[in-house]
């Protein structure tokens, strides 16, 4: 498990990550995803597995690779096992991720599972409380590698903090940036301009607001983490189980930076913003959105210690820092949506 080997090639210029996939005798088929990857289910002997082959590859650790072989290792049960994945050369010595295999699980998404029940007035507490104990458990697995492996905890200091200040302000500026363009024909028009009016005329107040970020007092520890949780990263096998998918991080922020050390309370961040989400796209009342989210954030806390200090003033700045990213891509990919996450702005 885990070892590397190169492909003969001729010239090295592939390698394989192994995992636990034995291709001999395995069929594969091409599945219909809409996602931006290519992907292929593979059935055989050895069980059902799923190839992702990356449309767009970057020089550098892949975050799903190398995340997913860790995991394995370490015995994690929160996510499908490693199967592999493919490497190619670039440049002098580098290398970049061209395709990974995990195990196929089946079951369904808990987006879809929390989107229906909340479109008929449920709310399964019990669900979200379980998810909330499943990525507590993923963060503590995260931090548990020692020093030098990429896989510690250490202290979310000075430096730490500035980084995500100025992330914050990067993404705030992007949004500013596309905001100030043309509106995109499928935006509609209100929704348009009253983004314009919170996010350009109103520039002074979100430049207010990450200067405020700046002066939270808040102690904590960094490690590495999911990077873009939300619901529909989460599989509900439908027997008590549930599967975290896709350490791909953030498709619009660079490789290295989905793979740096961040604060495990980001992907607490993310669930939370993905519940809202489902609470706007059922049109449910704010108050059934509330007890999923506060069923989750516990669950999640009796598996993680809280930052010390002004920890609640970070947990809204990291909400809504995930708004302002949300605005960004949905303008970039679903100009639709952008209704959603300007409401959370």
């Amino acid at each position: 498990m885990g070892a590397e080997a190169l492909v003969k090639d001729g010239a090295g210029r592939i390698r394989v990550i192994h995992g636990g996939l034995r291709p001999r005798g395995i069929q594969w088929r091409e599945m219909e995803t809409g996602a931006t990857n290519r992907c292929w289910r593979g059935v055989g002997g050895g069980g059902d597995w799923v190839l992702k082959w990356y449309k767009y590859p970057e020089a550098g650790k892949h975050p799903e690779v190398e995340v997913g072989k860790f995991l394995t290792e370490r015995g994690f049960l929160g996510v499908p096992e490693f199967g592999g994945a493919l490497e190619r050369r670039v440049g002098e010595g580098g290398w970049e991720a061209v395709a990974f295999v995990q195990r196929w699980v089946d079951g369904r998404s808990a987006w879809d599972l929390f989107l229906e029940e909340l479109s008929k007035g449920e709310v399964n507490e019990q669900r979200a409380r379980s998810l909330g104990h499943l990525v507590g458990e993923l963060h503590l697995v995260l931090a548990s590698g020692g020093e030098g492996s990429g896989f510690e905890m250490r202290p979310w200091d000075e430096g730490a903090r500035r980084l995500w200040i100025t992330g914050v302000q990067t993404v705030a500026g992007q949004l500013y940036e596309g905001l100030c363009g043309k509106r995109p024909a499928q935006a509609d028009e209100a929704v348009w301009e009253r983004a314009r009016h919170l996010w350009v005329d109103g520039q002074d107040s979100w430049r207010a607001g990450i200067e405020e970020l700046c002066a939270l007092e808040c102690w904590g520890v960094v490690s590495r983490v999911h990077g873009d949780l939300h619901l529909g990263q989460v599989l509900d096998s439908g027997l008590g189980r549930l599967f975290v998918l896709d350490f791909e991080g953030e498709p619009i922020r660079p490789l290295e930076d989905r793979s740096r050390l961040n604060l495990p309370l980001r992907d607490v961040a993310g669930i939370w913003r993905s519940f809202g989400y489902a609470g706007k796209l059922s049109n449910v009342e704010e108050r059934f959105v509330k007890q999923l989210q506060e069923a989750f954030f516990e669950g999640w806390c009796e598996r993680m210690p809280l930052p010390e200090g002004d920890w609640m003033g970070l947990m809204a700045g990291l909400v809504w820092e995930k708004a302002i990213y949300e605005a960004l891509y949905e303008l970039r990919h679903r100009p639709s949506l952008l209704w959603v996450p300007l409401s959370a702005l």
